[in-house]
Parts: structure tokens; C-alpha cells; sequence
């Protein structure tokens, strides 16, 4: 099994990296209701796109004094192949609340799928293991008692024996505000907040004042049983070590 947490900027990135993948099942938890999740994605799919222009072509739109624009629709509105056969193996559920997220959890068993030949002219077929995302389980705890060490390792303990249990990799995603990108509550800034070791609700007993007022970031939290991917602007970019040897 493999668990990772991967960064996208919002959730149409994540969406057509799922698409792309070439995992036989997905299934997207979805930490917010259905409405939220649609008041996120569709500012960007239902805005066009300007149509890419060759550079082969360019010389001729510039000798035209009236170039006519075709803009196109966002990838995911495009009824290709690809998509079609994909939306066939990719699940949705949504889970607005930690209770609902945990014993979707709890209870979840992948359904067996027939594997799903990849697009490539040789027919070849994809042997990549099921996939199970989680789109802003920190986001989730956020503003709540159990954003905590306590509350947050029970959530990650159970994502990670879910996706142990049914033989799947697991990837987590935490995405911006498209209404708000610059707010700190959202996106990759949640790995970086620092929280208390324990949740709101519990009580402390004797000796358990030592544990009052001290904080963990989440990253730290996390990396118990995640890997960090590489942001995908630096990727390319060695590291200051790599630079050094």
C-alpha cells in the first residue's frame, strides 16, 4: 500500500489527475456536502478556455485583421473516450461531517471491478492498485474540537487501515478556496498549522496537564504514515542538497 499526499490547487486539478491515473477503481471522498463540492469545481469547468493557437499557425491569424476566437470547454465537459470509460470506475461520496467520514471508513469494502484497458494503442492493461482519495480530510477537522493530534492520527489511522484492509493506495488532498485562494484556512497551508496534542473534549487526568498547551504541525502529524509529494512547481528544481553534492 501506498500513502501519499499529493498537492493540487483545486479540485478540478485533483479530478483530472484521477481521470488520468490509471488505477482500475478510484473512489473520491469528498469532505463537504455535494453543494459545496459543486460550488468549487464549477467556476472553472463552466468558464472556457481559450483555444491554444500552433505556432505554425501563428503567422497567418496575424496577417488576418479580424482572427475569430473559439474558446473551448473545460476538459471535463468534453465527452471523450478517455473520460467516458474512466467516470465508469471513478466513485464519489460525500462525507460532511468527521462522524460521517469515519464510519464511511470503518465500514468500507472495494467492490471487485473488472481491470480497465488504458488508452494506449498496444491494449495493454493497467495492473496499478485501487485507489481511495480523501479531498480535505484536514479541512474536515478545521474550526472543530478534533482539530488535534488526538483527532486527527484517528482519522489518519483509520484511512490508512481502510485502504490497508482493501488492498488499495491512498492519496490525500487538501485544495484552495476557488472563491478565496489566499485564505489560510485552505489548501497546503493546512499542513503547515501547528495544533494541540489533544482534542478539545478530552479531559485531562493527573499528570495530564504536562500535555496542556503544546503543539504539533499537522505535517508532522501526517508523516506517520504519509509521504509528502514534491510541490509540482519546484519539481523539476533540485534540492539545495542535490545543489550542494
Amino acid at each position: 500500500m501506498k500513502a501519499t499526499i499529493t498537492n493540487f490547487e483545486y479540485a478540478t486539478d485533483l479530478l483530472e489527475h484521477l481521470i488520468d491515473s490509471h488505477a482500475n477503481l478510484t473512489t473520491l471522498a469528498i469532505c463537504s456536502t455535494r453543494k459545496d463540492f459543486l460550488t468549487q469545481i464549477a467556476p472553472i469547468i463552466l468558464t472556457p478556455r481559450p483555444q491554444e493557437i500552433p505556432p505554425s499557425q501563428e503567422s497567418f491569424i496575424d496577417d488576418d485583421p479580424t482572427p475569430k476566437s473559439n474558446p473551448l470547454p473545460h476538459r471535463l465537459l468534453i465527452p471523450t473516450l478517455q473520460l467516458l470509460a474512466r467516470s465508469r470506475t471513478i466513485k464519489l461520496v460525500y462525507c460532511p461531517s468527521i462522524d460521517t467520514l469515519r464510519a464511511y471508513l470503518s465500514s468500507y469494502a472495494a467492490p471487485v471491478v473488472a481491470p480497465v484497458v488504458g488508452p494506449e494503442s498496444t491494449g495493454s492493461v493497467s495492473s496499478s492498485k485501487p485507489l481511495l482519495a480523501i479531498l480535505d480530510l484536514v479541512l474536515l477537522h478545521h474550526a472543530t474540537s478534533e482539530f488535534s493530534v488526538q483527532g486527527l492520527m484517528r482519522t489518519f489511522a483509520s484511512a490508512v487501515e481502510t485502504a490497508n484492509r482493501n488492498s488499495m493506495d491512498l492519496l490525500l488532498c487538501e485544495c484552495k478556496d476557488i472563491h478565496d485562494p489566499t485564505n489560510p484556512s485552505r489548501g497546503l497551508r493546512l499542513w503547515d498549522t501547528d495544533v494541540p496534542l489533544l482534542s478539545g473534549s478530552a479531559r485531562l487526568g493527573s499528570g495530564g496537564s504536562s500535555f496542556a498547551g503544546r503543539m504539533v504541525s499537522v505535517r508532522r502529524v501526517a508523516g506517520r504514515w504519509f509521504s509528502f509529494e514534491k510541490s509540482r512547481r519546484n519539481r523539476e528544481e533540485p534540492d539545495d542538497e542535490e545543489m550542494l553534492i
